[in-house]
This record gives structure tokens, sequence and C-alpha cells, in this order.
């Protein structure tokens, strides 16, 4: 016959074993989901424009956007944003409308000069229209 005692113990024995699993998954899940990878991105003055540089943490240039109508007489000097906190950066032109850093390298949607431009790892997506990165490595996109 089972006393109280031993249904307690049993009962602290399976809780403590579910909480050690539970942190387990915790922490390998985490390491997945948030990895190692995040967005950078530059703000440049280029020619007399200004322009911005998306890249990842691992890899060089993904894409350059160049805002051909904008000149740059007050931005002299370039800025790098790494996006792999939730806090504020502050931006040298343009609004970060929103981001999500839940899973890495999320989600960036800028504001800049009445261009939606929003990062993802699928796509950039710029005014609705999607780039998808394989196909843009390296280029120049302009926007008026």
């Amino acid at each position: 016959m089972t006393t109280f005692k031993q249904v307690i113990k049993a009962i602290t024995q399976i809780s403590l074993g579910v909480a050690v699993i539970f942190i387990a998954v915790y922490f390998v899940n985490r390491s997945f989901v948030r990895g190692n990878q995040y967005w950078i991105v530059a703000f440049e003055a280029k020619n007399g424009s200004r322009q911005i540089s998306i890249s990842r943490s691992n890899s060089s240039i993904l894409v350059n956007i160049l805002f051909t109508k904008i000149k740059s007489d007050s931005f002299k000097e370039s800025k790098k944003i790494i996006f792999n906190s939730s806090k504020d950066n502050g931006l040298p032109f343009g609004r970060l409308k929103t981001f999500d850093l839940t899973t890495f390298p999320g989600y960036i949607a800028l504001e800049i000069y009445g261009h939606e431009i929003e990062i993802l790892e699928r796509a950039l997506i710029i005014d609705k229209h999607e780039y998808y990165w394989e196909s843009n490595l390296g280029k120049t996109l302009k926007l008026d």
C-alpha cells in the first residue's frame, strides 16, 4: 500500500524530470531558431545619392538599393545597423516600421523616401514587388 509520502515523492520526481526535459528542449530549440545569422543594413552616401546595402552576418553584400532622386547633402558618413537585438538602433535616414527577431535572421520593414522595403529570409520586397536573393545577388536596384 502506497503512503501519502510515496505519492508526493513520485510526483516530485516526475515534475523534476519533466522540467529538465523542458529546459533541454528549450535551449536546443533556441539554438536552432535563433541561429547565428542576422541582417546588416549599411546606410551610405554614394555618388551624390543615398544608398543602403543589405547583407547577412555570414555573407557579403546581397543587394544594394540606390535612391537616385535623393541627394546626400546632409548625410556624409556611412552607418551600419546590425539587427541582432530588439533595441532601436536609430536609422540615419528613413524609419523602421517594424521588425521581428523571434527567429533569425528575422523580418525587418523599413520606409525610406516613400518606399516600403521588407527584408525577409526568402526575398527582399520593395513596394510589394519581390526580389529573390538568388537572382539578385550583388545587384544594385535603383529607386526614384
